[in-house]
């Protein structure tokens, strides 16, 4: 390998780093067989800058310079890989200042770090370098280059310094500050040399947040108290290995995980590795009884925002489910549901859940209730029976309570649809991950169905119940996805975006069951991003071989709302539907349909208010067997290609926005105003 004189890499500094980026694979640890080490990880929040407007005595706040840190915490960690096998992390300890119980949630938050500078790969063309020095460097001779954002560097940008080993082209030390609107961070990473690999052995990164009154989040506390606080997360790597030899058993499970015994005898564990003894002020801190967390219900809340998150408010032993709590449709009316599970603090090895529910224009009663067996907790197997009486918009099938986040944003849906079905149902399914990203579920489903809409199938009347017995395999793929195992259950880190979604399904007619019929659903989501901002292509399929009702096929592709004009047709925007297609038009037992979204990046409009402004084009296309065994007023086919486009103009007034949508091609109209919708649109769901 040449050597660079130190006018050479003057001259080109732009080569030597293009030199580091070409050789990253072959300094990194992965360019090993296997490896595998303990880091130490400590974080704390600090304030060093007291500002009190003016003397308070009823509150007895910690005195940052001699009393204790507002929140402390340490954590060991083991991190294996190998080259067949992959990665793992296990946490053996955790400890955490001013919490009486174990709090899972907290060692997520500092695992995704960054551990190579984006300055050196995604954004490196934002950067401009310059070498200033060459040094010896731990006895090796080393580069010297300053980095700076080439625009907006208070605004989202960074400066600091990069130490490039010249025989290795390595990365061997990493120092700056970064801006942002939020925080300033200060960041410094030193890498160290192992057997020709380079791993990162020291990083500390210190977050330092805006001023803010704390007095607003007390009760009964006039007087301002500004604070400015620092957030800083240390880390540090011991035993740093390749002599290990790894077996598949070693890496089962999921990529992060919660050793049993984490919270026990945490202090022992952590002491091996921790380099200097505490502080007298980081041992108050974990000792304290005056501290925040006595002035805040910190503990408290943390739990209720994660519980939140979930869409339920924890009530000890109880989650009361509060997303499903009110809902329109136009079926129904409005829909008050009251419904709840028996969480972790009940039982660890199974949960109970059940709901009922009224809507204002159908009021008869409907509810569920089940259980949830936890099994083969490894790999967060699921054994569930439930029963339920309710009602469902045509070709959907909704799981009430509990469901997921996508399931509730498809409520949207149904604000315009009149068309439903009611049901009584008895299911059985077990639902476990059988691969680090694929989930899957089996699941044996009987039941007795119903139009609650003037529609006939064949020769019986709409009063008609019909049974039905189906079984049902589920498969989802999430590549990218990055799961935690503790022990009350699976939790997630990362959750990007590619996802694939495959399900068969078999009716059987036996049981007095009256349909026989195989269906073959498919859809993707994939979202990435890009300098113009994020880019987002939904795509559905499916197909139906075999006789069925409507509401057993596919159908409420749209939401639009009917009108004259544009101001009588406004309506909430939905969910991965068609615009400008109401909810009751088209049915189909094979169909396609794609869903692309482009968002741009934010635009400032003043100091505190950012808009952003998307593009939409959704399509459809589809076909109908067996039309003649269906009697229904409104049967359509979309067996032309039914298209639309739009734009949107998001978080105008806090999350709500307006977008407008156009129907184009064979199913728009003459007239311009009949095919343009306009819509409230709202991020209130991520």
């Amino acid at each position: 390998m040449s050597n660079f004189s130190f006018l050479e890499a003057q001259i080109n500094v732009y080569k030597l780093l293009e030199k580091t980026r070409d050789q990253h694979k072959l300094n990194s640890t992965d360019y090993l067989s296997s490896y595998q080490y303990f880091a130490y990880d400590k974080f704390y929040i600090d304030e060093f800058n007291y500002n009190f407007s003016s003397h308070i005595d009823s509150i007895s706040l910690p005195d940052p310079k001699f009393d204790e840190l507002y929140i402390l915490g340490e954590r060991i960690s083991e991190h294996k890989f190998d080259k067949k096998y992959g990665k793992k992390s296990n946490i053996i300890a955790n400890k955490l200042s001013g919490f009486k119980e174990p709090f899972y949630d907290i060692p997520e938050q500092i695992i995704n770090q960054e551990n190579y500078p984006d300055v050196l790969t995604k954004n490196f063309y934002l950067y401009n370098f310059y070498l200033t020095d060459s040094l010896l460097l731990n006895n090796r001779d080393t580069y010297v280059i300053s980095f700076n954002s080439k625009k907006k560097l208070l605004i989202n940008g960074s400066r600091g310094k990069l130490f490039i080993d010249k025989s290795s082209y390595a990365l061997v030390h990493y120092s700056g500050i970064e801006y942002s609107d939020e925080f300033t961070r200060y960041f410094d990473y030193t890498w160290e040399n192992y057997q020709s690999v380079w791993y990162l052995k020291n990083k500390i990164n210190k977050f330092k947040l805006y001023s803010f009154d704390l007095s607003k989040f007390m009760k009964g506390i006039n007087q301002k108290i500004i604070i400015t606080p620092w957030i800083v997360v240390e880390s540090t790597v011991h035993d740093f290995t390749d002599k290990n030899k790894f077996t598949k058993k070693d890496f089962s499970g999921y990529s992060y995980e919660l050793d049993k015994n984490f919270d026990q005898d945490t202090e022992s564990k952590i002491s091996i590795y921790r380099k200097d003894s505490l502080t007298k002020r980081e041992s108050n801190t974990y000792s304290s009884t005056h501290s925040l967390f006595d002035i805040f219900p910190i503990e408290k809340n943390m739990k209720m925002m994660n519980t939140l998150k979930k869409g339920e408010f924890s009530l000890g032993k109880i989650n009361l489910d509060i997303e499903n709590a009110l809902s329109y449709n136009d079926f129904e009316g409005f829909r008050f549901q009251l419904g709840g599970r028996t969480n972790y603090n009940f039982n660890k090895n199974y949960s109970l859940y059940g709901y009922t529910a009224l809507g204002t224009k159908n009021n008869n009663l409907k509810g569920g209730a089940g259980i949830t067996f936890f099994i083969n907790k490894q790999y967060d197997g699921k054994l569930k029976f439930k029963l339920a009486s309710d009602v469902n918009p045509f070709s959907k099938n909704i799981l009430r309570y509990p469901r997921s986040m996508n399931q509730i944003k498809d409520q949207l849906n149904f604000l315009q649809n009149p068309v439903f079905y009611d049901y009584r149902k008895a299911e059985i399914s077990y639902e476990q991950d059988i691969l680090k990203h694929f989930t899957t579920s089996i699941n044996i489903n009987y039941q007795l169905q119903k139009s609650e809409f003037n529609y006939n199938y064949k020769t019986y009347k709409s009063t008609h119940w019909f049974n039905q017995l189906s079984t049902s395999l589920n498969i989802k793929y999430a590549p990218f996805a990055t799961y935690m195992q503790t022990p009350e259950g699976k939790k997630v880190l990362d959750d990007k975006p590619i996802y694939f979604y495959l399900t068969y399904s078999k009716t059987w007619k036996i049981i007095n069951s009256d349909f026989d019929y195989h269906k073959l659903d498919f859809s993707t989501d994939i979202s990435f991003k890009n300098k113009w901002g994020l880019s987002n292509i939904f795509i559905n399929g499916g197909i139906i071989k075999g006789e069925t009702t409507l509401w057993n096929s596919y159908g409420s592709f749209g939401n639009a709302k009917s009108g004259k004009n544009i101001f009588d047709r406004f309506s909430a925007k939905g969910v991965r539907s068609l615009e400008t297609l109401p909810a009751d038009n088209f049915f189909a037992t094979q169909y396609f349909t794609v869903f692309l979204t482009h968002t741009f990046p934010d635009i400032k409009l003043w100091e505190t208010k950012k808009i952003s402004i998307a593009i939409v084009y959704n399509a459809l296309l589809g076909r109908l067997e067996h039309k003649d065994i269906h009697a229904f007023t409104y049967l359509r086919v979309p067996d032309n290609y039914y298209h639309e486009s739009g734009i949107e103009v998001n978080r105008l007034i806090s999350n709500f926005g307006l977008g407008f949508y156009y129907r184009l091609g064979a199913y728009s109209e003459k007239e311009f105003s009949n095919n343009l919708y306009m819509k409230l649109t709202f991020n209130l769901f991520k």
